[in-house]
């Protein structure tokens, strides 16, 4: 792998935990406003895999 190549890789990985640190700060605030449908919800816990935090409570 070339210095370009690991470059661009980490570049990626940044952006990536730029998205997902967004999309999880938006999901929690949507929770939070009770403007989270569960299928948004359980959308995004498969797009995220296995959380080191626990799951989001869903129920009032």
């Amino acid at each position: 792998m070339t210095l370009e190549e690991l470059v661009a890789c980490d570049n990626a990985a940044q952006k990536m935990q730029t998205v997902t640190a967004a999309v999880e700060e938006l999901l929690v605030a949507a929770q939070r406003q009770d403007r989270l449908t569960v299928g948004v919800y359980e959308s995004a816990k498969l797009m995220n895999g296995p959380r080191q935090r626990g799951p989001l409570p869903l129920g009032h």
